[in-house]
């Protein structure tokens, strides 16, 4: 990898630290376009190299989270535990389905996604009481192991509406969603390593060093913009991205 190629991924790796740092979430959303659409890796490959990004740059962004004592260590593994079936059905089918599908579905996840941001007014609401309904614990797990599974995502755009249902206050739902993204993303990452998956790390490297300057950015720019601006931001950048991937994808 030459030196402008080396700087490239690291300033691109930049948004994806920014977007988990600020909103506990979205990194694999902006990881895995820019995977294909910029540096032209085939969708399977691109979603197993984001499964790495995004864990370490989930790590690095919980850093904070961890002093401050925010993280609901035993919420997340329960979810990550039940996550575990999900995962593997979503790895199953990612192996077997054909690239162009596999990236216009992820195509249409980011519409869904970044409509239902815009649309939702109620994320800094007040926390309901927290449950501990196994029910509710299964469903939301196997939602986000699936998902996880078959997109090569860490799910932090499920996992933070999931937690704020299930009664975490937002300043405690975005550091555990970024724990349940760090130890989901490395059960999906481990199942792909034994279905013989390739996992290409050669823009891996230079984007998690971009994710940890922008999750250290994160830092401080989150306590100077409301949950709303930047969610609506975030929703608006991943619609440009969408756009972008779906037409190099059908125009290829």
């Amino acid at each position: 990898m030459t030196l402008v190629l080396f700087l490239e991924a690291m300033a691109l790796g930049l948004p994806v630290g920014l977007a988990l740092g600020l909103v506990g979430g979205g990194g694999s959303i902006l990881t895995v376009p820019i995977l294909i659409g910029v540096f032209g890796l085939a969708p399977k490959a691109a979603t197993s190299a984001s499964l790495v990004i995004v864990a370490l740059n989930a790590t690095t962004a919980l850093r904070g989270y961890f002093k401050a004592k925010l993280v609901q260590y035993r919420m997340a593994l329960t979810l990550t535990m039940t996550g575990l079936l999900g995962s593997y059905v979503g790895t199953a089918l990612n192996h077997s389905v054909n690239p162009q599908i596999l990236t216009l579905a992820f195509v249409g996840l980011m519409v869904f996604i970044a409509v239902r941001m815009l649309r939702d007014t109620n994320i800094t609401r007040a926390s309901l009481p927290v449950s501990t309904s196994i029910l509710k614990m299964l469903l939301a797990g196997s939602l986000i192991g699936l998902t996880t599974g078959f997109f090569g995502v860490g799910g932090g755009f499920i996992i933070v509406p999931a937690l704020l249902m299930l009664g975490l206050p937002m300043r405690h739902a975005v550091p555990t969603s970024l724990l349940v993204i760090a130890l989901n993303s490395l059960v999906a990452l481990a199942m792909r390593l034994l279905v013989g998956s390739e996992v290409p790390l050669g823009f891996a490297l230079p984007m998690i060093l971009g994710g940890a300057i922008g999750s250290s950015l994160a830092v401080l720019i989150a306590p100077k913009l409301g949950n709303i601006v930047l969610s609506k931001i975030f929703a608006s950048l991943i619609l440009v991205l969408a756009a972008y991937l779906a037409f190099s994808t059908l125009s290829a």
